[in-house]
């Protein structure tokens, strides 16, 4: 099937800004055509939703594009992250293969560094 870009963008839900980045940056293919004959296949769909899957688990652009190709969702090695928020502006994305002991550790010191920086508007610790 033949897509525009507006007609891809909204099938893939992702914007037409990211997929031309996306195509500049070599994580999915060119348009096949040119100028305003340029259109989009289920080949490009299929490639924009397996960079959006690997993103949304957590793998950067620069990580995915390190890859020879770009592999099948299903055959790249995803890592299961947890979202946490231990204080109030403070997001942690944490790999679930950290042990619950040292997720602690880790949420603490962050929380407890986070605390250290909170100021009342005199600069002194609150």
């Amino acid at each position: 099937m033949k897509y525009t870009m507006s007609e891809l963008a909204n099938k893939s839900e992702v914007s037409a800004r990211t997929i031309r980045y996306w195509i500049s940056e070599q994580l999915i293919p060119s348009p096949k055509g040119s100028g305003h004959g340029a259109f989009y296949t289920d080949e490009h769909l299929e490639a924009i939703c397996r960079v959006k899957k690997m993103k949304d688990e957590g793998v950067t652009l620069a990580a995915i594009k390190n890859m020879d190709g770009c592999p099948d969702a299903q055959t790249f090695p995803t890592k299961r992250l947890s979202h946490v928020s231990p204080f109030p502006g403070v997001d942690l994305l944490i790999d679930d293969e950290v042990s619950p002991h040292y997720r602690r550790i880790f949420i603490q010191a962050v929380t407890n560094a986070a605390r250290s920086l909170q100021t009342d508007k005199q600069g002194v610790k609150k």
